[in-house]
């Protein structure tokens, strides 16, 4: 009987070649329970790669939402430069034709600061506020 150390017991007049009994393992090969933890490994490789490009393409988002944040900001700002400028100066008998003599009907809301009407005014549609006088309806 020939022990070849490897918990492998043969007699020498076996008809089983050897090259199917014993495990030959060549240089460079893993081992069996080492192809199972190299395929681990690999798993758990490319979850990390998922998860490197998911966080990337989280970031891209959020620079391309930043950006278009930033641009709508700028775009409110130029509005609102705008809007100053549109601003018109009128007389009181222009405004009071405006609203139809500070007709009741033509009230859009009213606020502790004064009310607001809309009226026609130079081919355009307008909104007119009339101020409070009395300073006491003010809240600080």
């Amino acid at each position: 009987m020939v022990d070849f150390g490897s918990g492998f017991d043969l007699e020498p007049d076996s008809n089983v070649p050897l090259s199917t009994t014993i495990p030959v393992y060549r240089t460079g090969r893993a081992k069996p329970r080492k192809r199972a933890e190299n395929v681990k490994l690999q798993m758990k490789m490319q979850k990390q790669k998922d998860v490197a490009q998911a966080l990337a393409h989280v970031l891209k988002e959020k620079l391309e939402m930043n950006k278009q944040r930033d641009d709508a900001i700028k775009e409110m700002e130029e509005l609102r430069g705008e809007q100053a400028a549109r601003t018109i100066r009128s007389s009181r008998a222009e405004l009071e034709a405006a609203t139809n003599n500070i007709d009741g009907s033509r009230i859009i809301g009213q606020r502790g600061v004064g009310t607001l009407y809309k009226g026609r005014s130079r081919h355009m549609a307008v909104a007119i506020k009339r101020l409070n006088v009395d300073h006491t309806t003010f809240t600080y």
